[in-house]
């Protein structure tokens, strides 16, 4: 919806629904390839550079998956870009991390069912 003004947009939806737990996204099919390719984009060429970022994130370059208990997954974005200062520019690998998403939303196998409810 862009160009509209902010206050025409504020009136153009009649709710917004927040999917934490994976109710309505699948998160790994979402979220992973968005992680992975933001860790990329922040290192460039530097593969020892993608791999602390993928360590301080607990992410699993070869998997392309987060490990169990990952910082990526259940910390929030301040804490992140903490554990990023020292590596990278944690605000802006967040930034392209999210940007990505958009290209990869995948609902989760019963979401419509769910919303029609």
């Amino acid at each position: 919806r862009g160009g509209m003004p902010a206050r025409a947009l504020a009136t153009a939806f009649d709710a917004v629904v927040f999917d934490k737990d994976g109710t309505l996204l699948d998160f790994a099919a979402t979220w992973n390839p968005a992680i992975y390719d933001a860790i990329c984009e922040s290192a460039g060429s530097d593969g020892q550079l993608r791999a602390r970022i993928a360590n301080v994130l607990g992410f699993d370059m070869a998997l392309r998956e987060p490990l169990p208990e990952a910082p990526v997954v259940h910390m929030g974005n301040s804490e992140l870009i903490e554990l990023l200062t020292p590596h990278t520019d944690g605000r802006a690998l967040l930034d392209a991390a999210a940007a990505k998403v958009v290209a990869h939303v995948t609902p989760a196998a019963h979401a419509s069912e769910l919303l029609r409810a």
